[in-house]
């Protein structure tokens, strides 16, 4: 579900450094207590990464060095704070993802100028919110007004794009939402599906997802998602409940 960054508009923007202080930024809470989450800006943190870590992006340009350091360094501290001792390296799957370590379920994300990672044990019993946890779990981060009017098409439904229209809504919102989704979903059935394959309702900062295209399990879409816009970026946020049914 993912698409080329140089499509998106303002993907090669230069950043105000003025504008704000990506230092101070903290991420918004999420819905979910049970979820660990941290953030920072984009920097090469390439001297903390494990040896395989590093293989992995040993031909890398060195923005995409910084961008995965910095993920990684977020993932890492995140890892400690569950009391994993040593932390171990944290490769990729087939398809890309961070291969957490068994027991726990993640997502990392980041733009231009931010990393965000967010980590819970699986089927958490610490939930708060009367289920047994998450299976799933997926965030993204996109910089506002990041999406181009040309991509519409290719990201939102036609209900998607009338409901953006009528309340104002950034169109990089959607596509936040979607990434997150597909980075909650996708590890748990092993199949690809496409932005159109899934609609969004949103109430002011919720979503409620529903697939439309390829044939989805509808319990992974029990409860809503979350996206809201700070800090000059949309974050996204998705749980698959424990309690999916296939």
């Amino acid at each position: 579900m993912h698409t080329n960054d140089g499509q998106l508009e303002g993907a090669q923007q230069s950043v105000d450094g003025a504008a704000l202080a990506w230092a101070e930024v903290a991420p918004p809470p999420l819905p979910w207590p049970e979820v660990r989450q941290a953030c920072l800006p984009v920097d090469d943190h390439c001297a903390v990464l494990a040896a395989d870590e590093l293989a992995l992006i040993a031909r890398a340009a060195p923005r995409r060095r910084a961008s995965f350091s910095s993920g990684r360094l977020l993932a890492r501290r995140l890892l400690s704070e569950q009391s994993i001792d040593p932390v171990p390296a944290l490769l990729r799957t087939a398809d890309g993802a961070p291969r957490w370590p068994q027991g726990l379920i993640g997502s990392i994300s980041h733009s231009e100028q931010l990393a965000w990672a967010a980590l819970e044990p699986a089927g958490s019993s610490l939930c708060d919110s009367g289920d047994s946890g998450h299976s799933g779990l997926g965030v993204d981060i996109e910089r506002s007004g990041r999406v181009s009017e040309k991509l519409l098409r290719r990201l939102l439904t036609p209900a998607e794009q009338a409901a953006a229209a009528a309340e104002g809504r950034d169109w990089t919102a959607y596509f936040s939402a979607k990434e997150a989704i597909y980075k909650a979903l996708n590890p748990l059935i092993n199949r690809y599906f496409d932005f159109l394959d899934v609609e969004l309702t949103f109430e002011r900062d919720a979503f409620v997802a529903k697939p439309i295209g390829r044939e989805l399990p509808a319990g992974a879409f029990a409860s809503p998602g979350q996206c809201i816009e700070h800090a000059q970026h949309w974050w996204g946020a998705f749980a698959v409940p424990a309690n999916w049914a296939r």
